[in-house]
């Protein structure tokens, strides 16, 4: 959407690039063709880079699972995603949790016998999350912004891929050894269990990109603007903003103004998210990110810390350590509201551990964007989905798993569920509840009304206490 014209982008065969525009007033639409810029060279299909160097084979993105198939309907063979196991088990009541420890042992003896008749009838073992190495999708991207578009160009210059342990090693001893479990201990037999299963299942190491790429930033409407062509380490992203375009690769970041000249470039200790982000609250349920434009600032949170820039200069002006952060909302009167959680700078070195004692929570933060200062953080139990003015809601909802693979049904399942609380914006605390035992598809906030869209229902609440 921009202004009253609605912009489809349309990447067709042969490289051919348009822009169909269709005006939702009068219901007029033009189409723009797009020239491509000349072709940038491609690797090679020899396997090599064009410097002669191996390529490397990659560990793909993929999906992790839950707890394990014979559990709540998990992928067997799929590494476990250690945030999600942890949910699950800390939603169990306190027998069902005595009695996890039996059924994961059961579960990772099954595994085992089922590795071991695929070790004999297959030639090479399967090794989950390991991919043979694509090519890279067409270079050539269109990307709206609120200004028009831009053309995007990447191609790799060197690629190199470093893979590294994201487990601690196994306890020396363990907890089973010394006979029957207490209550206590169910826990850190359920741990170790679980990293069992995930160093067999492959998961105990990830793969970093840390390949050299050129992009190529191109303004096909405005003639006048010269191509950015630039270099970052790490797989590009492309953040257009209100004033300014962002982009960034690993941990380094490139500021552009509208006439894709470079302003500043900065270093941060952690890696951005990949993407082409949220620029708007519309398209962001839980705020703008991970890179923000609000007044003269740039606020840009990684993997570990919300950075405040100043836009015009990239002079940093505060730095908030904060593990976790989805998104930012800000308020009539500038505030700003931080969705992020409780884990730890740990919990990055040791992505792939698990540990079902150690709950991280939703941690809301109002700051004042001028300095950085936290005026209140509290764990209403969702992040925040919306925010003007005084209205200010949490939301958190939780879908059962009703795939083919959820057919194994052992009474340990979290049925689904939602819950919205309305935040007091003077203190965080919060003012009321509402609940249901079913999940919706979408929740539409707007004031004082709320929306929520189920499978063959919509319910719209509504209070009167303004």
């Amino acid at each position: 959407s921009q202004g009253d014209e609605l912009l489809l982008t349309v990447n067709g065969k042969g490289g051919r690039q348009a822009i169909t525009r269709i005006n939702l007033v009068s219901g007029e639409w033009r189409v723009d063709k797009i020239g491509l810029p000349p072709a940038p060279e491609r690797a090679s299909a020899s396997g090599k880079n064009p410097d002669g160097k191996p390529r490397v084979t990659t560990s793909k993105g993929q999906a992790l699972a839950g707890l394990p198939a014979g559990v709540s309907g998990g992928d067997e063979g799929t590494p476990l995603d250690p945030a999600k196991v942890a949910q699950q088990v800390q939603g169990m009541p306190l027998a069902e949790r005595i009695a996890l420890p039996a059924i994961l042992s059961s579960q990772l003896h099954q595994e085992r016998i089922s590795a071991e008749l695929n070790d004999e009838t297959q030639a090479a073992p399967r090794r989950p999350g390991v991919a043979p190495e694509k090519e890279l999708p067409d270079p050539f991207r269109l990307i709206p912004c609120r200004d028009g578009y831009v053309q995007l160009s990447v191609r790799v210059l060197e690629e190199r891929h470093t893979t590294r342990r994201a487990m601690k090693e196994p306890p020396a001893k363990s907890v089973m050894e010394g006979g029957d479990l207490t209550t206590s201990q169910t826990g850190e037999a359920a741990n170790e269990i679980l990293n069992e299963m995930q160093r067999s299942r492959g998961g105990d190491t990830v793969t970093e990109d840390e390949s050299r790429y050129q992009v190529t930033v191109r303004r096909p409407e405005v003639k006048e603007a010269p191509d950015w062509v630039g270099e970052v380490v790490g797989r590009p992203s492309f953040f257009p903003l209100n004033s300014v375009n962002v982009v960034a690769g690993g941990k380094m970041l490139v500021v552009l103004d509208r006439m894709d000249r470079k302003l500043w470039q900065a270093t941060l200790n952690y890696n951005v998210a990949q993407g082409f982000g949220s620029s708007d609250e519309e398209s962001a349920p839980f705020g703008q990110g991970p890179c923000v434009e609000q007044g003269d600032a740039l606020y840009v949170f990684d993997e570990a810390v919300l950075t405040a820039f100043d836009l015009a200069t990239g002079k940093v002006r505060w730095r908030l350590p904060t593990v976790g952060v989805v998104g930012l909302f800000f308020d009539g009167d500038g505030m700003m509201y931080v969705n992020t959680t409780t884990a730890s700078p740990e919990s990055i070195r040791y992505s792939r551990q698990i540990d079902v004692t150690k709950k991280t929570s939703v941690v809301v933060m109002k700051i004042d964007p001028r300095t950085g200062k936290t005026l209140w953080a509290v764990t209403p139990g969702g992040f925040v989905g919306y925010v003007s003015g005084k209205f200010i809601y949490a939301l958190s909802a939780h879908a059962a798993d009703e795939s083919e693979n959820s057919r194994f049904h052992t009474g340990l399942e979290i049925p689904s569920c939602v819950l919205i609380q309305r935040v007091n914006p003077r203190n965080g605390h919060v003012m009321w509840v509402h609940q249901e035992q079913r999940a919706p598809l979408a929740v539409h906030f707007n004031r004082n009304s709320i929306q929520l869209v189920f499978k063959k229902e919509v319910e719209v609440l509504r209070f009167f206490s303004l």
